[in-house]
């Protein structure tokens, strides 16, 4: 489904739920590189941004909104996963786009979970971070 869109979305959460029993747990992971092409905030169009946007944080806050219900319904209070990126907690010159949506996603778990706390009882954050690992191979 377009996870920009509420209908694609709510759909999928309802299947979901239909199919499993309810829901217990929330897992927003969509997203897209910062689409920018390497070039920084003043020379970025908006249409960049509100890809990046769109699909790197509105879905998030979009899930949030239609799993809510089912989460509170839950009989093991609801559980929130929210996956971040290294760029959830510094910038990134030529990736504003990117950067400024993870941050909101990073925020959009917590809020949710201080605001509702008794119907959840997990929250995590998870931020990847990108780690190089030279790998040697022995050519014997």
């Amino acid at each position: 489904c377009d996870v920009r869109a509420k209908a694609g979305l709510g759909a999928a959460v309802s299947t979901t739920a239909t199919e499993r029993g309810g829901l217990d747990i929330r897992v927003p992971n969509s997203g897209i590189g910062s689409n920018s092409g390497g070039k920084e905030v003043q020379d970025m169009t908006e249409e960049m941004f509100d890809m990046t946007m769109n699909t790197n944080f509105r879905s998030v806050f979009l899930l949030c909104q239609l799993a809510f219900p089912l989460l509170k319904a839950s009989a093991f209070a609801g559980k929130l996963i929210t996956i971040g990126s290294e760029y959830s907690i510094h910038g990134s010159p030529k990736g504003a786009n990117y950067a400024s949506a993870k941050h909101a996603v990073v925020g959009c778990g917590p809020t949710q979970f201080v605001a509702y706390f008794p119907h959840f009882s997990f929250l995590r954050l998870v931020c990847n971070i990108y780690i190089y690992v030279h790998v040697y191979v022995h050519a014997g």
